[in-house]
């Protein structure tokens, strides 16, 4: 049996991201980063952490691909 599109909301390719960048920056940083800009492309989500004032650091950039949630690209800006 296939199994397509698994990711198939907005808010379920929010907290993909959220387990992801958790995972790999610490929680601290995913939360910090909240509200996610969440945007459906092709086949896949991009997600954009928020920039908040007086936050030092950048934000994370995410492609998570809809048939599987596998990471397709991940950025971190400075």
């Amino acid at each position: 049996m296939e199994i397509s599109n698994i990711v198939h909301s907005e808010k379920m390719a929010a907290e993909l991201a959220e387990v992801y960048i958790a995972n790999i920056y610490g929680q601290k940083a995913a939360e910090r980063q909240k509200p996610y800009l969440v945007t459906q492309v092709d086949g896949y989500w991009q997600v954009i952490g928020g920039m908040h004032k007086r936050q030092l650091g950048g934000t994370f950039e995410i492609h998570i691909a809809k048939d599987d949630g596998s990471i397709l690209q991940l950025i971190h800006s400075r």
